[in-house]
């Protein structure tokens, strides 16, 4: 609820962070997630919760990564990720 109410305090601005390797972080550990359950770890997915927690919820975060990031031309080729 609190996500639908945030366009109207901030006046329809969209925030961006300032260090946009955090997004990239949070993107990269997210995809490690369902490598590490389906192959390190034997995970199954024919649970409901096992599911979204592993396999849409990654996918999710790196479309957001990719798609609706403002700042990612902004950030150097050098920037480190950590």
């Amino acid at each position: 609820m609190g996500l639908l109410l945030y366009p109207a305090f901030t006046g329809g601005r969209r925030h961006e962070p300032n260090s946009p390797w955090l997004r990239g972080a949070t993107a990269v550990l997210l995809l490690l997630v369902p490598g590490t359950f389906l192959t390190l770890m034997g995970g199954d997915l024919s649970e409901t919760g096992s599911l979204f927690e592993h396999l849409p919820t990654p996918l999710v975060v790196l479309v957001d990564w990719i798609a609706v990031g403002r700042g990612q031309a902004a950030v150097m080729w050098w920037h480190p990720i950590t």
